[in-house]
């Protein structure tokens, strides 16, 4: 049976903000996006979950064009495994022995799951080993390299250390090298000389697969070279492309937040990527497929609106919340601002919008804010609404972070 809120408008008064929404026609429109990227560029597209942990939206991205999904975490493997993804990316190093466990008893158990994770230590390669003698797995532990950036997160550091662990998990009973992968995502868009840097550390993922590749260290019929980030994937298709190895090669791309995009620090970088990607500019831009309506509570001053949205409700992270949008009272019916209305500031359940002398704007209005960073927003709610262009509700998609 069908929740009895689909079908509804969220202006229709059944609702109560402050309201997560998640546009379909957005959402359909990036995806093809990406679609259409990933077929001009032969990338193979492994979505970061950790961003929605929703498995109805989970269920999108693998009907539309994923290949793999990406999580941070075994805890979020299982959760994939639930939604029905049988290829799963863990971007992390898997540690603890109850994890490393499930993933050898699940490996086995079933024989069409593909789960790969992350190795950047001695320490790591030894303790997968061991979980698979402790299971008897009768299946490997699949693994890429993972290479960082001095100051950065986890990853090796140089190419020494590299090939010492590869040769390690070449080495290994129960283990196999799949490939090498990276997270260019600890460089901003806005650095000096970012596309610079960024593609110096894409040429150092790619070179310690030239090492590794030439010890015969790699497990399988293809090399993976694998990085994530929303913000310079052009750069990851290009530099991983152009490696030449002693077999195939897979470009797999973990963005993740693609598919919501925003109207701050992602609208921010695929302009600069418009600017340099012929593909990313003749596919045009994303849209911003979040949004956030919450409920004027109170004018305790000229010029000073109190809304129902706080910290609590939205991403902060990354920019405020900006409005664009506006429901009267008992209008039932979305307009655009005819006058500035500004967030300055949140707290945990209210927010302060500065109010320009011409809008009229009064208690029980409903305001629209488009919001910057979705990581730190889908984290805020256990269900967020899907709608149409009408406002109504199709579906309702549910999170999953504990």
């Amino acid at each position: 049976m069908s929740p009895p809120l689909v079908g509804q408008s969220i202006f229709g008064g059944q609702f109560s903000p402050p309201l997560p929404l998640i546009k379909r026609s957005a959402i359909d429109h990036n995806a093809a996006w990406m679609q259409g990227f990933t077929a001009a560029t032969g990338a193979v597209l492994a979505p970061h979950g950790k961003t929605s942990m929703s498995p109805e939206i989970f269920g999108w991205q693998l009907a539309q064009g994923a290949q793999w999904l990406t999580v941070a975490s075994v805890a979020q493997a299982r959760i994939a495994r639930e939604a029905g993804a049988d290829h799963i990316l863990i971007a992390n190093q898997v540690i603890n022995a109850p994890d490393l466990d499930y993933l050898v008893q699940e490996m086995d158990r079933d024989e069409g799951l593909s789960i790969v994770y992350f190795v950047d230590s001695l320490a790591g390669v030894r303790l997968a080993a061991e979980a698979v003698a402790r299971n008897n797995g009768r299946r490997p532990l699949r693994v890429m390299l993972e290479v960082g950036v001095t100051g950065g997160r986890a990853g090796v550091r140089d190419l020494q250390s590299a090939l010492e662990v590869g040769r390690a998990v070449a080495g290994a009973a129960g283990l196999a090298l799949v490939g090498v992968a990276g997270y260019e995502g600890v460089f901003s868009p806005r650095e000096a000389d970012a596309i610079g840097k960024v593609d110096h550390y894409l040429e150092t993922i790619v070179a310690a697969a030239e090492a590794c590749a030439a010890e015969g260290c790699f497990d399988g019929p293809q090399i993976t070279l694998s990085a994530g980030g929303s913000k310079f994937f052009d750069r990851v298709a290009a530099c991983f492309s152009q490696a030449r190895l002693d077999r195939p090669v897979e470009v797999q791309l973990r963005c993740g937040c693609y598919l919501f995009h925003d109207i701050g620090i992602y609208a921010e970088a695929m302009e600069l990527m418009a600017a340099r990607s012929p593909v990313a500019a003749q596919l045009g831009a994303l849209r911003p497929a979040l949004e956030i309506w919450a409920t004027v509570q109170s004018r305790p001053e000229p010029g000073r609106a109190i809304v129902n949205m706080g910290r609590r409700d939205v991403s902060f992270d990354a920019g405020l919340p900006v409005s664009h949008m506006i429901c009267r009272r008992g209008s039932g019916r979305p307009e655009a601002l005819s006058a500035p209305c500004t967030l300055i500031k949140l707290n945990d359940q209210h927010g302060f919008l500065d109010v320009s002398p011409t809008l009229e704007l009064e208690v029980g209005d409903v305001v629209g804010f488009g919001i910057s960073h979705p990581c730190t927003f889908f984290d805020k709610w256990d269900a967020l609404y899907v709608i149409d262009d009408d406002y109504v509700v199709t579906q309702i998609a549910h999170t999953r972070f504990s």
